[in-house]
């Protein structure tokens, strides 16, 4: 599974680092409106989390 954390995104360079399956990392650029979309994801429709990970899954609030 990947994983894709906040940390490896750098906005300023317009990058993202991405990791194979080895220890072998990519640094690709991140078209702007690739990362307005992420943007706008982070800001809206991301679930509130302590997680790192960009894209997370909503849990069910547990039911008494």
């Amino acid at each position: 599974m990947a994983l894709l954390t906040l940390d490896d995104i750098d906005w300023a360079a317009g990058e993202v680092q991405v990791r194979g399956k080895d220890p072998r990392t990519e640094r690709l650029p991140l078209p702007c409106d690739v990362g307005e979309v992420v943007v706008g994801y982070l800001q809206r429709g991301r679930p509130q989390t302590p997680s790192r990970a960009v894209f997370v899954q909503p849990t069910e609030p547990e039911q008494s």
